[in-house]
């Protein structure tokens, strides 16, 4: 969750820098599946994450196998 919350706060400020600065925008369907393939990419490589309900129910929205979820 806290990953989640950290890579969308960030791909948020990049956008908003390309508005401020270059005048272009992304639409935000495309902001989103950026954020998205970048939780997936950073759970893939580095951990598992804590069992909860918030997490399964993350992992379910966004097709990420039972794999990322630690078993306890």
């Amino acid at each position: 969750m806290k990953e989640s919350l950290a890579a969308s706060v960030y791909f948020i400020w990049m956008e908003r820098n390309r508005i401020l600065f270059q005048q272009k925008s992304l639409p935000a369907d495309h902001i989103a599946q950026m954020t998205i393939n970048f939780i997936q990419k950073f759970l893939s490589s580095t951990k598992k994450v804590k069992p909860s309900t918030i997490n399964r129910s993350l992992c379910a929205k966004w097709g990420l196998v039972e794999g990322y979820i630690l078993k306890l």
